[in-house]
């Protein structure tokens, strides 16, 4: 046998001289080959035997197996020539070569790793495959967004994902024509070249960055929406012919939970109709959907949801100006977003070098754009598409995101738990409360809200109406909440003080604006009964021909008549006269004793006869204070009393225009209108014509006017989630027979003072204390349909000085 005592010989060669590193293949022919080269021809034995000489055995077999090791241990177990593989990252290669090792090779897959790599470390290998993946990748075609369009540079890119370009304010369609809406050139343009880079070379492609977008940390884009600009598309709710499309709305598919720095909540509906769309990518950047990501935020944005939907705009303004695309840790809290991922194929060639793994990209990059894939957080055996949140959850699972980075993720998708629920409130409650350390997530909604009226009472309706019903707190908790106070007297308080800033923004008139005379001083002569208003006879309205009505009147008159049609209703009348500063009982009285003017349907005024005319009689004149002077049997003859009341609280309608109110009853509706002027009866009490119900005589019962009121009010909450309150001044005031309610009883009765006031104690208006206060004057409050109830003055009177005192004896 040639090779038998090989082992006597002297070698001819060297294991190093063979270098194996760069012998191309570890398989024996290979093997043999290079040591029949390296032999010169000096050499006393053959190629096998060098071989037994060094292995240092006998063994031809053993032989070949020690150089196939030695070989292997430097040039490894696999060629890796031409080899392809689909995309380009660490975990792809490593699987094909993990794939190739077979059961011969000496060493593991990551010894393969550094000897292809001509590494000497697990992290330097890896880090030459992703360097020579992310050259191959910079050589794939590629687009950057101005090629789409000359205007989408750097620059505008960056605007629009903020949503201030014309894109994002604009109304009008991209495809087909809105006829309110005409679509600028440039929006026609930029929409057709979005269009014709979808169709030719998104797919096929490498779109570069956008500015603000390229420094994401947390893997995730997210756009959300807040406005439809395109008609006729299935999507959103801007339609032809409406005109609704400058503040129409996209399809909701979400709940923006609160912006920050300045943590403004935004409960319920408060932000209106979002459209919440992501994208995520792996924490390799060289896995397709990290190197297309951009082509995918194209797409996501600029295709599927402004030129297909119309969808643009940021979903609020306020301080905190949020973009409409951004980073997920720049976005604004919200319950959840759809999701769209990438799938696309990329061959990718790879061969040894002399240096070490090249790898050479293709031309057959193919894009396809699909609803995410993901899985449910909290049931990972439950597929859940379509959802952003369940994506993440998909890409933890394969190693390809930490669960730090999806916790980030998580603090702005804040129902991941539930994808299911688009109005998720309660992971914006929690979310808010976690981060808003001592602030309470509210429950209704206030966003621009238009209100009729401004007052503690309407403000807690409103709230009771806009809060959810799974809300967590009771209506009085809320209203702290949305005042930032911590009880209900401070509640009430920030109420008050935010309705009277807001109310002295409305329309304003004083008495002498009227007319010059009506000063102060002339008014509390008025309301007592003494002036030439009071004291004359003649008609305001027409001619009575016995009796001359005087110029002074006759201005006055015209010009009450000229603030009734063109003031009263649209502005709000103050008056500083002494005697209505301090009525303590929420109302005032007149009660007239004579009539002025003829030819008017009302008292017996007569063209021949109104020296001693009376009014219509509405009611009786009981006694009058302090010296107890009684009036039984109408010997006070004809009076004619008419009152008005209003709420404990100063913002209240009937309390702001008390003064319009009594304007109307005394000066309009009373004087000029009837002519009844003058104070009931002459006695040593001095009693006024008008006055705070405390400072009248005591009646059986009066008329009664209200006021129905229109003035808007637009709520919102402020940077700080607090309520806040501007004025329309939409203001129309219109007068009516009060609409009242019956003491004691469910029975309605209109045009009556104290059952009026009895409606006020019943909607919390007024204290049962100042009603009672009232009902000493009105004595006949129990019997108001009465208008001579004798028996309650005669009951009132004798309580006081004894049984029969009452009488005309």
């Amino acid at each position: 046998n040639e090779c038998e005592n090989s082992i006597d010989y002297k070698p001819c060669t060297t294991v190093e001289a063979l270098n194996f590193p760069n012998i191309g293949n570890c398989n024996e022919w290979t093997i043999w080959g290079a040591i029949q080269d390296n032999m010169d021809d000096s050499c006393m034995h053959n190629k096998y035997q060098e071989g037994m000489v060094l292995a240092g055995t006998a063994d031809l077999e053993i032989a070949k197996s020690w150089l196939m090791e030695e070989c292997q241990k430097v040039f490894g177990c696999t060629t890796y020539k031409d080899v392809r593989v689909n995309g380009c990252t660490y975990n792809s290669f490593t699987e094909k070569v993990e794939s190739s090792l077979g059961d011969s090779c000496p060493h593991g897959l990551n010894k393969e790793l550094q000897i292809l790599t001509k590494t000497n470390s697990d992290v330097a290998a890896k880090n030459y495959i992703d360097a020579i993946c992310n050259s191959a990748w910079e050589q794939v075609d590629s687009n950057t967004f101005n090629d789409v369009d000359i205007d989408f540079t750097p620059t505008f890119m960056s605007e629009y994902s903020l949503g201030g370009t014309y894109l994002n304010s604009e109304t009008g369609n991209f495809k087909g024509d809105n006829p309110d809406y005409q679509t600028s050139d440039q929006s026609r343009r930029a929409g057709n070249s979005i269009q014709e880079f979808e169709e030719n070379n998104l797919s096929s492609n490498v779109l570069g960055s956008v500015e603000t977008l390229s420094t994401c940390d947390y893997q995730s884009i997210m756009c959300c929406f807040g406005r439809d600009r395109q008609s006729n598309d299935n999507n959103g709710n801007c339609n032809d012919g409406e005109g609704n499309c400058d503040d129409a709305d996209p399809a909701d598919n979400s709940n923006l939970c609160f912006t920050e720095p300045s943590l403004t909540p935004f409960p319920g509906e408060l932000e209106d109709a979002v459209h919440c769309h992501g994208l995520a990518w792996a924490e390799d950047s060289n896995e397709f959907i990290s190197q297309l990501r951009f082509n995918n935020f194209f797409f996501v944005s600029l295709y599927d949801h402004m030129y297909t939907r119309g969808y643009v705009e940021r979903m609020v303004d306020n301080s905190d100006e949020i973009p409409m695309c951004g980073c997920i840790e720049n976005m604004p809290a919200v319950s959840r977003a759809d999701c769209t991922q990438i799938d696309a194929s990329l061959t990718f060639t790879f061969n040894r070098g002399a240096a070490g793994l090249l790898v050479q990209d293709g031309d057959n990059l193919n894009i396809n754009f699909n609803s995410c894939r993901g899985i449910r957080y909290n049931d990972p055996e439950q597929a859940k598409n379509n959802d952003l949140a369940s994506y993440t959850s998909k890409l933890v699972r394969d190693n390809k995101m930490s669960n730090a980075t999806q916790d980030v993720i998580f603090q702005t998708l804040l129902g991941y738990a539930n994808p299911d629920d688009n109005e998720n409130e309660a992971a914006c409650a929690a979310g808010y409360e976690k981060l808003a350390v001592g602030r309470v997530y509210p429950c209704s909604d206030f966003d621009d809200n238009e209100i009729n009226g401004c007052d503690y009472l309407t403000i807690l309706t409103a709230i009771d109406e806009a809060m959810n019903e799974a809300c967590p707190h009771d209506l009085f908790k809320e209203l702290q909440i949305l005042t930032g106070t911590d009880n209900d007297v401070d509640a009430k308080d920030y109420i008050d003080t935010m309705c009277n800033a807001a109310w002295n923004d409305v329309d304003k008139t004083i008495y002498q604006d009227i007319d010059l005379d009506l000063t102060d001083d002339f008014m509390d002569e008025y309301t007592a009964g003494r002036t030439y208003l009071n004291l004359e006879i003649g008609n305001f309205i027409g001619d009575n021909p016995t009796y001359e009505t005087s110029e002074e009147s006759r201005r006055v008159g015209d010009n009450i008549r000229l603030f009734y049609e063109n003031g009263v209703g649209s502005t709000a009348l103050q008056a500083s006269f002494s005697n209505f500063q301090s009525c303590e009982n929420q109302a005032i009285a007149c009660c007239f004793g004579a009539d002025r003017q003829s030819n008017d349907n009302n008292g017996n005024c007569s063209d021949d006869d109104c020296a001693d005319a009376d009014p219509a009689d509405n009611s009786n004149l009981c006694f009058t204070e302090p010296s107890f002077t009684a009036y039984p049997q109408a010997s006070e003859g004809s009076v004619h009393c008419h009152g008005l009341a209003w709420s404990d609280d100063s913002n209240d309608f009937s309390a702001r225009f008390k003064y319009n109110n009594f304007f109307y009853v005394s000066m309009y509706d009373h004087m000029v209108a009837r002519g009844y002027v003058k104070h009931m009866v002459d006695n040593e009490d001095d009693i006024p014509m008008c006055g705070c119900i405390e400072d009248m005589p005591k009646v059986s019962r009066a008329d009664c006017t209200q006021l129905d009121v229109q003035l808007t009010f637009r709520y919102s909450l402020d940077y700080d989630g607090l309520l806040v309150a501007e004025i329309d001044n939409d203001l129309e005031v219109d007068f009516k027979a009060c609409q009242g309610i019956i003491f004691g009883t469910e029975n309605r009765k209109n045009n009556d003072l104290s059952a009026y006031v009895n409606r006020l104690v019943i909607e919390g208006k007024m204290s049962a204390t100042t009603q009672s206060n009232i009902y000493q004057m009105l004595l006949g409050y129990e019997n108001p349909g009465n208008n001579n109830n004798e028996a309650v003055c005669a009951e009132a009177y004798e309580a006081l000085h004894g049984a029969g005192t009452y009488s005309n004896d």
